[in-house]
Protein backbone atom coordinates (compact mmCIF):
# COMPACT_ATOMS: atom_id res chain seq x y z
CA UNK A 1 0.00 0.00 0.00
CA UNK A 2 1.45 3.65 -0.59
CA UNK A 3 1.03 6.40 1.71
CA UNK A 4 1.16 10.04 0.06
CA UNK A 5 2.77 12.10 3.18
CA UNK A 6 2.84 15.67 2.31
CA UNK A 7 5.66 18.44 3.11
CA UNK A 8 8.20 16.12 3.81
CA UNK A 9 11.76 17.94 4.10
CA UNK A 10 15.08 16.06 3.37
CA UNK A 11 18.76 16.53 4.16
CA UNK A 12 21.52 14.72 3.09
CA UNK A 13 24.54 15.26 5.21
CA UNK A 14 28.50 13.94 4.91
CA UNK A 15 29.52 12.23 8.06
CA UNK A 16 32.77 11.73 9.31
CA UNK A 17 33.43 8.31 8.08
CA UNK A 18 32.55 9.55 4.38
CA UNK A 19 29.32 8.01 4.13
CA UNK A 20 26.18 10.11 3.36
CA UNK A 21 22.69 10.02 4.89
CA UNK A 22 19.75 11.36 4.23
CA UNK A 23 17.61 12.66 7.41
CA UNK A 24 13.67 12.96 6.86
CA UNK A 25 11.45 15.40 8.58
CA UNK A 26 8.22 16.05 8.74
CA UNK A 27 8.35 19.42 7.84
CA UNK A 28 11.12 22.64 7.00
CA UNK A 29 12.51 22.63 10.39
CA UNK A 30 10.16 20.19 11.68
CA UNK A 31 11.42 17.41 14.15
CA UNK A 32 13.21 13.85 12.43
CA UNK A 33 11.68 11.19 11.42
CA UNK A 34 12.36 7.49 12.82
CA UNK A 35 12.68 4.83 10.49
CA UNK A 36 13.49 3.83 6.95
CA UNK A 37 11.31 6.12 4.67
CA UNK A 38 8.15 4.32 3.47
CA UNK A 39 8.14 2.04 6.77
CA UNK A 40 5.55 1.78 9.62
CA UNK A 41 7.57 3.61 12.17
CA UNK A 42 8.33 6.37 9.88
CA UNK A 43 4.59 6.77 8.44
CA UNK A 44 3.52 6.45 12.22
CA UNK A 45 6.38 9.05 13.39
CA UNK A 46 5.31 11.24 10.67
CA UNK A 47 1.38 11.36 11.69
CA UNK A 48 2.79 11.81 15.83
CA UNK A 49 4.35 14.92 14.68
CA UNK A 50 1.43 16.65 12.65
CA UNK A 51 -1.11 15.71 15.57
CA UNK A 52 1.28 17.36 18.08
CA UNK A 53 1.86 20.84 15.79
CA UNK A 54 -2.28 20.88 16.11
CA UNK A 55 -2.16 20.53 19.53
CA UNK A 56 -1.48 24.08 21.28
CA UNK A 57 -0.53 24.62 24.98
CA UNK A 58 -4.19 24.55 26.54
CA UNK A 59 -3.16 27.34 28.96
CA UNK A 60 -3.14 30.01 26.45
CA UNK A 61 -5.49 32.05 24.09
CA UNK A 62 -4.58 30.01 20.86
CA UNK A 63 -5.96 26.80 22.29
CA UNK A 64 -9.46 28.68 22.50
CA UNK A 65 -9.17 29.76 18.98
CA UNK A 66 -7.89 26.43 17.96
CA UNK A 67 -10.92 25.18 19.52
CA UNK A 68 -13.40 27.16 17.75
CA UNK A 69 -11.68 27.13 14.49
CA UNK A 70 -12.35 23.04 15.12
CA UNK A 71 -16.18 23.64 16.22
CA UNK A 72 -19.07 22.89 14.23
CA UNK A 73 -20.45 26.13 14.70
CA UNK A 74 -17.08 27.58 12.71
CA UNK A 75 -17.69 24.68 10.13
CA UNK A 76 -20.96 25.80 9.77
CA UNK A 77 -20.52 29.33 8.18
CA UNK A 78 -20.86 30.20 4.67
CA UNK A 79 -17.36 30.06 2.70
CA UNK A 80 -16.77 33.43 2.48
CA UNK A 81 -17.60 34.34 6.43
CA UNK A 82 -14.76 31.33 7.18
CA UNK A 83 -12.31 33.38 4.84
CA UNK A 84 -12.94 36.76 6.15
CA UNK A 85 -12.95 35.23 9.81
CA UNK A 86 -9.83 33.32 8.68
CA UNK A 87 -8.13 36.70 8.05
CA UNK A 88 -9.06 38.07 11.15
CA UNK A 89 -8.12 35.11 13.41
CA UNK A 90 -4.80 35.20 12.28
CA UNK A 91 -4.36 39.16 13.51
CA UNK A 92 -5.86 37.54 16.48
CA UNK A 93 -3.35 34.80 16.82
CA UNK A 94 -0.06 36.98 16.56
CA UNK A 95 -1.80 39.32 18.82
CA UNK A 96 -2.82 37.13 21.63
CA UNK A 97 -2.06 33.83 20.85
CA UNK A 98 0.53 33.18 23.69
CA UNK A 99 -1.73 35.17 25.97
CA UNK A 100 -2.34 33.02 28.94
CA UNK A 101 -6.16 31.88 29.84
CA UNK A 102 -5.33 33.39 33.62
CA UNK A 103 -4.70 36.46 32.19
CA UNK A 104 -8.41 36.77 31.22
CA UNK A 105 -9.11 36.68 34.85
CA UNK A 106 -7.59 40.43 35.00
CA UNK A 107 -9.84 43.14 34.39
CA UNK A 108 -7.41 44.92 32.74
CA UNK A 109 -7.68 42.72 30.03
CA UNK A 110 -10.53 44.32 28.16
CA UNK A 111 -7.66 47.76 27.91
CA UNK A 112 -5.40 45.66 26.49
CA UNK A 113 -7.75 44.60 23.40
CA UNK A 114 -9.27 47.42 23.23
CA UNK A 115 -5.55 49.40 22.51
CA UNK A 116 -5.29 46.24 19.78
CA UNK A 117 -8.10 47.04 18.21
CA UNK A 118 -7.50 51.00 18.26
CA UNK A 119 -4.21 50.66 16.49
CA UNK A 120 -5.05 49.32 13.53
CA UNK A 121 -4.79 51.35 10.43
CA UNK A 122 -8.31 50.94 9.22
CA UNK A 123 -11.28 51.47 11.52
CA UNK A 124 -13.98 49.21 9.64
CA UNK A 125 -11.00 46.40 10.13
CA UNK A 126 -9.94 47.05 13.28
CA UNK A 127 -13.86 46.19 14.19
CA UNK A 128 -14.11 43.83 12.27
CA UNK A 129 -10.91 41.94 14.24
CA UNK A 130 -12.45 43.41 17.66
CA UNK A 131 -16.01 41.19 16.70
CA UNK A 132 -14.45 37.55 16.14
CA UNK A 133 -11.79 38.16 18.68
CA UNK A 134 -15.47 38.76 21.27
CA UNK A 135 -17.16 36.25 18.97
CA UNK A 136 -14.28 33.42 19.91
CA UNK A 137 -13.85 35.02 23.40
CA UNK A 138 -17.45 34.17 23.99
CA UNK A 139 -17.66 31.27 22.11
CA UNK A 140 -14.66 29.89 24.39
CA UNK A 141 -16.63 30.89 27.38
CA UNK A 142 -19.67 29.14 26.08
CA UNK A 143 -17.95 25.66 26.29
CA UNK A 144 -15.95 26.33 29.74
CA UNK A 145 -12.76 27.71 28.31
CA UNK A 146 -12.74 30.44 30.15
CA UNK A 147 -15.13 33.16 32.54
CA UNK A 148 -13.96 36.06 30.82
CA UNK A 149 -17.33 37.96 29.45
CA UNK A 150 -17.08 40.23 26.59
CA UNK A 151 -17.78 43.65 27.09
CA UNK A 152 -21.66 44.16 26.15
CA UNK A 153 -21.47 47.65 24.23
CA UNK A 154 -18.43 49.18 22.60
CA UNK A 155 -18.69 52.20 20.35
CA UNK A 156 -17.24 50.62 16.91
CA UNK A 157 -15.39 53.15 15.22
CA UNK A 158 -17.13 53.11 11.74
Amino acid sequence: MRVNLKGIASATKLLASGEKVTYFYAWRGGPRLKGELGSPEFVLSYEQAHRERRLPDSSVMKAIIADYVASKEFEGLRGRTKSDYLKQIAKIERAFGDLPLAALNDPKVTKEFLSWRDHMPSPRQADYAWTVLMLIIAWGRSVGMTQYRPPGRIALSL
